[in-house]
């Protein structure tokens, strides 16, 4: 490269030109031949550091990235919300042979939708680089595909293919859709998709409240009280809305976060729900052959009932398979995180793991829908409370007792804390990957996705020169 001040020559990449411009000056729209996670082209590389190009790369902090291992934590966390603590109840209607085979069947399909996501991602990447090199205008490419198809005719297998990566990753899952489908089917999965999210985050809210209102009472303002039976009680209306207003504020802070300064919050509440989940495994299943009978308000010690499963327990039940079909598919649906998730892993997870991330997601919740579902049900059938966590208030351990050991509380309390855990780590990431919809849906393409505009040529005048690495230095992040 010459980096001379008054020229400033560009690397021609595999021969291809730029419309309208001459050999000399080519800017490099991929990485040279070889991995492009391996080797990355900055701006000094291909413009110069003239200090009249204002701030070089260099000085510029450096986009934070995080493992495989955390990814799936974030998966798990997307996924494992309110769905299973619904799960047991229509497990139980529908039956604990029906209900895994439904919850594999459904987890196949699931991991099916990811890989069909990963790859409209990486098709869309190549797109976007075989466009630019057309001058194809970014509104056209986004929202028009008939245009798009028509202007990139000629393009062989090979030269998209050959472009697939996930470098950039710089669509949401609705641009994408508008992309490949156009804006009738943009539209109809951003309506779907806001309605159903917000319906979900106001359903997270008051989970939270019912479950700790339930839980833990504050004196002052009302004893642990059921804002279901109670519902005509004002100190519990108002338990009910500070713990509200206390989720509200928590969730809050946590949405203006970036996703690698959640890492550790994540990490921590994967670990929970792997712990809580396992003890709500355990305990069920030790229950099933103790002495201890749940009538739905308390335990009580009937010996004759050890080693038998709650009444009306069955395995196949074709009455239960609409609600649980549809509980099942809540608790698997988050095809829409895929692009929040990929966007801070790692260059070299991102090209060799993907398969290895959504697999393993998708294996380990249905592990655990699984077992969860068919060892609650199976002790406390039709008494199976909503969420499934409040069946554990009153948990008096395996063998009779007057007053709970002290091991049978710590169970106790951690479940029943479970719903705030599962809820307030959640709840962030959707509203996150809501408001990365929305933005993609009302914001001006110029600005969130500026460096598929049309860009002056550096070298062509000074002012122009640092007008296009200003705009390149200071494009906005999601992330």
């Amino acid at each position: 490269i010459n980096k001379s001040p008054k020229h400033k020559k560009m690397p021609v990449v595999e021969g291809e030109a730029i419309m309208g411009l001459d050999e000399a000056e080519q800017i490099p729209l991929l990485p040279p031949k070889g991995d492009p996670f391996e080797t990355e082209i900055t701006l000094s590389d291909t413009l110069g550091t003239d200090k009249r190009d204002g701030p070089t790369p260099s000085s510029l902090p450096k986009k934070a990235q995080y493992s495989l291992f955390v990814a799936i934590c974030f998966s798990l966390n997307y996924s494992i919300g309110s769905g299973i603590l619904g799960l047991p109840y229509e497990c139980f209607n529908g039956g604990y042979v029906l209900g895994p085979v439904l919850l594999i069947f459904l987890g196949v399909l699931t991991y099916i939708t990811y890989t069909y996501v990963m790859d409209g991602m990486q098709r869309a990447e190549a797109i976007t680089i075989i466009a630019q090199r057309r001058s194809l205008p970014k509104h056209t490419l986004l929202h028009n595909p008939q245009r798009t198809i028509q202007a990139l005719s000629g393009t062989s297998v090979e030269e998209l293919t050959a472009n697939y990566s996930f470098t950039k990753n710089e669509y949401q899952l609705s641009e994408l859709i508008g992309m490949f489908a156009g804006n009738w089917w943009k539209l109809a999965y951003d309506i779907s998709y806001g309605i159903a999210t917000l319906i979900s985050l106001w359903s997270y809210s008051a989970l939270f409240g019912v479950s700790l209102a339930r839980t833990i009472g504050i004196p002052g303002v009302s004893p642990a009280c059921d804002m279901e039976g109670d519902v005509e009680d004002g100190n519990c209306r108002g338990l009910y809305s500070l713990y509200v207003c206390v989720f509200w504020a928590w969730t809050v802070v946590m949405s203006l976060m970036d996703f690698t300064e959640q890492q550790g919050v994540q990490i921590f509440a994967t670990v929970a729900r792997a712990v809580i989940i396992c003890l709500m495994i355990v305990t069920s299943a030790g229950l099933i052959y103790s002495g201890w009978f749940y009538n739905g308000e308390q335990y009580l010690f009937i010996e004759s009932t050890a080693g038998k499963y709650a009444v009306g327990v069955g395995s196949w039940k074709w009455s239960g398979l609409a609600y649980f079909f549809a509980v099942s598919s809540f608790a698997y649906g988050n095809q829409y995180c895929v692009t929040d998730i990929i966007a801070p892993l790692s260059s070299h997870n991102r090209k060799h793991s993907q398969h290895q991330l959504w697999a393993y997601s998708v294996g380990i919740c249905c592990a655990v829908y699984i077992g969860c579902g068919v060892a609650i049900s199976m002790y406390f059938g039709s008494h199976t409370e909503s969420p499934a966590t409040l069946a554990w208030k009153g948990f008096m351990g395996f063998a009779y007792a007057e007053e709970p050991p002290i091991w049978a509380l710590i169970v106790s309390w951690s479940i029943l804390l479970f719903p705030a855990i599962d809820i307030g780590s959640a709840y962030p990431l959707n509203a996150v990957t809501l408001a990365n919809t929305i933005e993609a849906a009302v914001v001006p393409q110029s600005m969130i996705h500026p460096s598929m505009s049309r860009l002056p040529l550096p070298g062509a005048g000074d002012d122009d020169g640092a007008n296009w690495i200003q705009r390149m230095c200071t494009s906005p992040r999601r992330y």
